[in-house]
């Protein structure tokens, strides 16, 4: 994980739609006139899925950074299952975006990551509490 940046809002994560826990997160994103999100964490086949259907529900745009979901081996490899994933997203609307990350892997470099941030549960713009 990476540390918090001073400013970034910390966001409740128990659920796998991130959006469905923070009920206030879509309106938050609006009022900040933002419309897409960049998408990114483990499990890409749970909460980096649920998050990227989520999203459009709230008239957010989803972005799936390349190489900034994983998962685990389950019942097929965890590359299949993260193929798999980033497939069924883009036929279902979510962006994928190939040059959203650098070699440091961290979203704070990333030259063209969007001003908020949404990984895990956290979004630049509030400090942790």
């Amino acid at each position: 994980m990476f540390p918090v940046v001073a400013g970034e809002l910390i966001v409740r994560k128990d659920q796998s739609d991130t959006f469905a826990a923070n009920p206030a997160l879509a309106k938050d994103l609006a009022d900040e006139e933002l419309t897409e999100v960049v998408i990114a964490g483990m499990q890409g086949n749970y909460c980096v899925a649920e998050s990227s259907r989520g999203a459009p529900k709230r008239r957010l745009q989803p972005i799936l950074a390349s190489g900034a979901h994983a998962t685990c081996d389950e019942n097929e490899p965890a590359s299949a299952i993260s193929a798999r994933i980033e497939r069924e997203l883009a036929a279902e609307g979510v962006r994928y975006s190939p040059s959203a990350r650098s070699a440091s892997g961290n979203p704070h470099s990333w030259p063209q990551a969007p001003r908020h941030f949404l990984a895990h549960g956290r979004r630049q713009g509030q400090k942790q509490t």
